[in-house]
């Protein structure tokens, strides 16, 4: 029987994700990629369409992984559903690192408002400056009271507060 996904999740991390301007205006990607601690690549996307780059030569060093070796224990398939369509499709390192990305963003996000659940992922509601800070220049009284605002709206609205 093959691991669940969570556990393959659980051993990917990404650090130092930057973002960059792309092709036409696409977002491309820089980050690196650690497996269970260890660093395996540095990752690039050129945002022209295609595969993420993994360049594991670092400072002369090649670091040596079991790509397809590490995701034979998994289950990798699930199911995209697009109106009465659904197929079905297997996970590969592009996606789960796409998934790692996207839950590294939310993280670093989340600490500048109200998350709440969309159809399409997760809207932030609040201010371009993280909640530290906001409350630094306005004062926690106040951004207490915004914030409660915020959460007490969304919640009349039906919608889910996801922090």
């Amino acid at each position: 029987m093959k691991k669940p996904l969570k556990e393959l999740l659980a051993r990917i991390e990404v650090k130092s994700v930057k973002f960059h301007r792309g092709h036409e205006g696409m977002q491309g990607l820089n980050c690196k990629l650690y497996f269970d601690g260890k660093f395996i690549s540095d990752v690039y996307d050129d945002a022209r369409g295609g595969c993420f780059e993994y360049n594991q030569y670092i400072k002369g060093k090649f670091h040596k992984f079991d790509w397809m070796g590490v995701l034979k224990d998994y289950d990798l398939s699930y199911t995209i559903n697009l109106g009465d369509e659904s197929w079905d499709s297997t996970y590969d390192w592009d996606s789960l690192v796409n998934k790692k990305v996207e839950e590294y963003t939310r993280l670093k996000d989340a600490n500048k408002g109200v998350m709440v659940k969309t159809p399409n992922g997760v809207s932030i509601i609040g201010f371009k400056s993280t909640i530290p800070n906001c409350i630094k220049k306005w004062g926690k009284d106040t951004m207490m009271k915004e914030y409660q605002r915020i959460y007490d709206k969304t919640i009349a609205e039906g919608k889910e507060v996801l922090n």
